[in-house]
């Protein structure tokens, strides 16, 4: 007897069914996946930021670094300066800031800034994107309130870039942003996102104001500050003595600030350095303006990132 025969348009009839049968189960596996993995990004936003930074550094010896931040931080608390000629606090402030803590933030990254001068970029700030990510994470145990989802910035010295401003809207951000003179990109600022004000911020003048009364202006007194933006060419050294004291920091997680004309006042300097640091703020980031260049010895300006946390390195904050 002869054997059965598939006829050819039998056979493309099976292949165009099992290539359908195929494509369905891919589409519905693709489903699934999708849906479990929205579930597994809901639940990390819910979990502490520590154990996921463990969770993709774990099988990294982390704590040779750590031992090196605890090191160094430890000295910088019982340090004492006061004695110290200028040029060894020039020397040992430098040594400080040009090495920052490499634990205590894992995802950072450069935002505005962009405009090409010549030889040199301006206008950025650095900006550790741990504290964005989960907003009910924080390493430190802070009171979360129910206003915590609030994303909250505020910048003092916008000049005529709002680059970093308008990119920290983008993690939908509302940016309080004063500058001492209303300048015309604050004039022509719609971004509703931003708002902008005129306002020394601690200077000489009799209209000047400080960072505690625009807070309370905004009624953002007990709000969390996501991040606060300094570049008010040197007024920040009257500043932070006022902030520090005030308890105007309390409530802010990071700062970025520019430090203007470190060699001349590097005792003021490592005063504030020093007392953000018995806040909690761990020395992050440091970056050289190469726009303004170098002193005699040392860079005259420089960006730095000072993060409130604890993150890697429990010990890190010695009382």
């Amino acid at each position: 007897m002869e054997s059965a025969k598939f006829h050819p348009s039998r056979m493309s009839f099976l292949k165009v069914l099992l290539g359908t049968a195929i494509g369905l189960f891919a589409l519905s596996t693709m489903f699934f996946a999708a849906s479990n993995r929205n579930e597994r990004i809901l639940i990390l936003t819910e979990q502490e930021w520590s154990n996921s930074v463990s969770n993709h550094f774990g099988d990294l010896n982390m704590s040779a670094l750590c031992q090196e931040d605890q090191r160094r931080y430890h000295r910088m608390n019982f340090d004492d300066l006061e004695s110290l000629s200028p040029a060894r606090v020039r020397s040992y402030f430098a040594q400080i800031i040009q090495f920052p803590v490499q634990t205590a933030c894992v995802t950072m990254k450069r935002i505005g800034g962009g405009r090409w001068r010549g030889h040199c970029y301006d206008g950025h700030k650095y900006v550790c994107l741990d504290d964005f990510i989960s907003k009910r994470s924080h390493p430190i145990s802070l009171d979360i309130r129910p206003d915590d989802d609030e994303c909250i910035v505020y910048s003092f010295g916008v000049s005529n870039d709002l680059s970093f401003e308008t990119g920290m809207t983008v993690f939908g951000c509302h940016v309080f942003a004063y500058d001492k003179d209303w300048t015309q990109i604050m004039k022509e600022n719609k971004n509703p996102r931003i708002t902008v004000d005129k306002a020394s911020i601690n200077g000489n003048s009799e209209d000047s104001v400080t960072f505690s009364q625009l807070l309370a202006k905004n009624n953002h007194t007990s709000k969390t500050i996501k991040y606060l933006k300094v570049d008010i060419e040197g007024a920040e050294r009257k500043g932070f003595k006022e902030w520090i004291n005030s308890g105007a920091m309390d409530n802010v997680l990071q700062v970025g600030v520019e430090f203007h004309n470190t060699e001349s006042f590097a005792r003021e300097y490592w005063r504030i350095t020093k007392g953000l640091h018995q806040l909690g703020f761990i020395h992050i980031s440091y970056d050289p303006n190469l726009c303004v260049g170098r002193g005699p010895t040392y860079f005259e300006c420089v960006e730095l990132v000072f993060r409130k946390t604890t993150l890697d390195c429990p010990s890190l904050v010695i009382d």
